[in-house]
């Protein structure tokens, strides 16, 4: 979900995730994020954007049938990428190379989100509305 200016180069969006494994280990982690989007100018359909944001992460592991931890970590992290709009001016196809550091997070002293850097490539799908 995000808003753009009218030229569409300026965008704020957030951005959202979630993992959910069962077993009799499950685990689960739910990640929200606010970011800024740059754009540059082109005139034809693709163009090369930068983006940069900072977030929550929050996870959490079902140890057994009465134990659990959890706990909340700070992201933060900026990408390069493309987009190649729709002929029809209503989205666009995006790819984006990005680097996010997640900070540690514990849980009355236990460690439940090692603090790391991540490297990813994200693809997906914009729905520009009217």
């Amino acid at each position: 979900m995000g808003v753009s200016d009218e030229k569409m180069r300026n965008e704020l969006y957030f951005d959202t995730g979630l993992s959910v494994f069962g077993g009799s280990v499950g685990s689960h982690t739910i990640e929200v994020t606010a970011n800024y989007q740059y754009t540059f100018p082109s005139e034809k359909l693709s163009s090369p954007f930068v983006t940069a944001g900072v977030g929550r992460i929050s996870a959490g592991v079902n140890l057994g049938p009465s134990a659990s931890v959890s706990a909340v970590s700070a992201v933060f992290g900026a990408g390069l990428g493309a987009r190649t709009k729709l002929q029809n001016g209503h989205g666009a196809f995006r790819i984006e190379a990005r680097v996010d550091h997640v900070s540690e997070g514990k849980d009355r002293g236990t460690q439940v989100v090692e603090p790391a850097t991540l490297f990813g490539v994200k693809g997906g799908f914009d729905l520009w509305l009217d």
